[in-house]
């Protein structure tokens, strides 16, 4: 598993965040089956991956805006 995180702050205003992470499991499922091997023949390929990021803006000291995207 990969997991980087990041937080920079350009000014007192404005601040970005940013996180990414991927998960590359092999999932073995002896549960499924009546399988005398070493190793079962059925597993789960676990393949995904999340990026999240984000831009706060305080226009003034009672007022903020933020903006958060990404895909998973």
């Amino acid at each position: 598993m990969i997991l980087v995180k990041g937080d920079y702050i350009l000014s007192e205003k404005h601040s970005f965040t940013a996180t990414y992470q991927r998960n590359t499991d092999k999932v073995d499922r002896p549960d499924i089956g009546n399988f005398y091997t070493v190793t079962p023949p059925i597993s789960n390929d676990d393949h995904t991956q999340l990026l999240s990021l984000a831009w706060r803006w305080n226009i003034r000291p009672t007022l903020t805006n933020e903006v958060r995207g990404g895909f998973a």
